[in-house]
């Protein structure tokens, strides 16, 4: 029985990671626009800080098996997020963005002219 707990455990942990990193993800990528990005960043920050603390208190209670198999859970679903959204997947959304900047650029200045 304990071995199905501290895999509920493990793979609890991976789902509350998952969910906390792809707010910051989505915090990080909503920042430009916000009219307040230090208020979105800071309650962002209280939500994903609360949500993954609550959940860890109430899922390992006295257990500190639970807890290690919760947290190794968590570092896993950082370690396939960073992977995925890595400098590559940021790089190649710079390069998207500028080709379109310099598309519309060059078509403004193309209407100046005429």
């Amino acid at each position: 029985m304990n071995g199905i707990q501290l895999l509920f455990s493990f793979l609890v942990g991976i789902l509350i990671g998952a969910l906390y990193f792809s707010g910051l993800w989505y915090t990080v990528r909503q920042l430009p626009a916000s009219r307040r990005p230090a208020l979105l960043l800071i309650g962002s920050y209280v939500l994903r800080l609360a949500l993954l603390v609550g959940a860890i208190y109430l899922l390992t209670g006295n257990h500190w098996s639970h807890l290690l198999s919760a947290l190794t859970g968590v570092l896993l679903a950082r370690t396939f997020l960073i992977r995925r959204w890595g400098p590559e997947t940021v790089n190649r959304r710079r390069r998207e963005v500028n080709r379109q900047s310099s598309i519309v650029n060059r078509q403004s200045s193309h209407g100046n002219k005429s």
